[in-house]
């Protein structure tokens, strides 16, 4: 009986030893040697030979774990938890049909044991379910799980090996595919009109246009092939009175004035000597900085504003050889100086949230390195050559298995009307924020456009940079609209095209 108190000490004891060894990534060679010892000292133990063949494949030896679960396996042929651990090791080697064959021999026995009896192979026997039905049922699923995923691997291992027997040629021939041959295939889905319908619809748009991309207005329904004249069409017809308030917008510093700032903040921090030596001094100093730096990371900081810094630093300093024709000459100020200019540059705050997004990633082309193209009328996948590769040594062969390896619901088709309803509906959110915020922008720009006719305010230039901070920011905010309702309107029909294709590529693939 693989039971009994003295056995059971010992398998916990070799199972603590697994865990100790995977935490710290140490004691692999006494660990296994706990485990061989079992299997001397109970060589005809169902439970023994479980455990070394648990053991072996934890530790990444999956190959020298099966003939011990082989024998586990032959010894307690009513064992579910055997059958997974076997099942995972000859997944594990790549031996994805035993694999299978495993799991459904265990899924047919008709009266299999209770899992408990290998409690201690697994997971602390206090973590089992109380009742012997729900640790069946808990083994039967983890079965039918590596089953599955088994399946699904041998016919991926049975795909690559015929893939990489084709030719350059032969792979150039079989990823080119009729617009014939798609139909056919697609007329057998559960709903071929719908599927054919969208097919046809694409076909006819990339045949007359050439392009495989448009811009659909979600106000107007007009139809763009260039983001250029879908944004200027938005901008004059469905976004008044922008265009004549776009000169109150400040310019904006330079890139190369930009990176100086951030530069002359990180290095002068450290380095930054007040005339006074004055504690107070170099406080302030400080907190002028933080606002600059602020100001610059919301790329709200105008070239009005800088050279009004540079204009009141030198009228307090005074002009000469030594002073930095550049925002750096604050450092010179002393203490009244900085004073009066914090006391300005305090009226600045609280500071405008800008959001604009992360246009980087929103601009990625969600299909790279893949495209296609329509040559007559056929379609033919390829990659990009002129995009980086992400992984090193790959190449245009693997990132195409890849492609057409990973499931498809990993990369969903979608349907014509579905894209359409996206544009119409997302489109019109965007558009919706994009004259709210172009109205405040208006309205600051009013404010501005009266407060330098009137110049009635005491601390007019304060109000005049407050306002200009504002009015950069809504522009920024502008800005981050208009690229997202370029994104959010775009009609791609490679959205339609790639997912059918590669179903139809996939089973032709497998089938062969």
């Amino acid at each position: 009986m693989d039971g009994g108190g003295y056995m059971s000490e010992r398998v916990k004891v070799v199972i603590d030893a697994l865990r100790t060894a995977r935490e710290r990534g140490e004691g692999k060679a006494e660990t296994l040697s706990l485990a061989a010892n079992l299997v001397k000292d109970w060589p005809q133990s169902a439970l023994a030979l479980h455990v070394l063949g648990h053991v072996r494949a934890a530790l990444g030896e999956a190959k020298e774990a099966l003939d011990p679960l082989i024998d586990a396996a032959k010894l307690a042929r009513g064992s579910l938890d055997v059958a997974f651990t076997l099942a995972r090791a000859y997944a594990a080697t790549e031996q994805f049909d035993l694999a299978v064959e495993t799991c459904e021999f265990a899924l047919g026995i008709d009266n299999p044991d209770d899992p408990a009896l290998h409690a201690f192979v697994i997971a602390d026997s206090s973590h089992l379910e109380p009742s012997k039905e729900a640790r069946l049922a808990v083994a039967k699923q983890q079965l039918r799980d590596i089953c599955a995923d088994a399946k699904s691997r041998s016919v991926v291992q049975m795909a690559r090996q015929r893939w990489n027997g084709m030719s350059e040629e032969e792979r150039r021939s079989f990823l080119t595919v009729s617009i014939k041959e798609i139909r056919a295939y697609h007329q057998g889905n559960t709903k071929p009109s719908e599927k054919l319908r969208d097919l046809n619809v694409a076909v006819d748009f990339i045949k007359g246009t050439g392009e495989w991309i448009c811009w659909l207005c979600p106000r107007c329904r007009k139809v763009f092939l260039s983001s250029n004249l879908f944004e200027l069409h938005v901008e004059n017809e469905h976004i008044h009175e922008l265009h004549e308030w776009l000169s109150s917008v400040p310019k904006r510093i330079s890139d190369e004035q930009t990176e100086f700032i951030d530069y002359w903040f990180v290095s002068s921090m450290t380095s930054d000597v007040i005339p006074t030596g004055e504690t107070e001094g170099e406080k302030i100093l400080s907190k002028i900085k933080n606002l600059l730096l602020d100001l610059n990371d919301l790329k709200v900081l105008s070239v009005d504003l800088v050279n009004n810094l540079v204009k009141l630093t030198k009228a307090w300093v005074g002009e000469g050889p030594t002073v930095p024709q550049h925002l750096s000459c604050i450092t010179l100020l002393d203490r009244g100086g900085l004073h009066v200019l914090g006391s300005c540059l305090d009226l600045l705050e609280p500071l405008p949230t800008v959001s604009t997004g992360d246009d980087e990633q929103d601009s990625r082309d969600p299909f790279r390195p893949l495209d296609v193209e329509l040559v007559k009328d056929a379609f033919t996948v390829y990659i990009d050559e002129n995009l980086p590769r992400n992984t090193v040594g790959s190449s245009d062969q693997d990132a195409l298995f890849s492609w057409l390896s990973t499931p498809l619901s990993e990369d969903p088709a979608t349907s014509w009307s579905c894209m359409r309803q996206d544009c119409l509906s997302k489109g019109a959110d965007v558009l919706e924020m994009l004259n709210e915020k172009v109205d405040s922008l208006i309205e600051k720009a009013r404010h501005k456009h009266l407060l330098i006719l009137t110049r009635v305010n005491e601390d007019y230039f304060c109000a005049k940079a407050k306002l200009d901070i504002e009015i950069m920011g809504l522009d920024a905010e502008v800005d981050s609209l208009k690229r997202e309702l370029v994104k959010v309107c775009t009609y791609d029909y490679r959205a339609i095209i790639l997912p059918a294709m590669k179903s139809y590529l996939w089973a032709e693939l497998c089938n062969a």
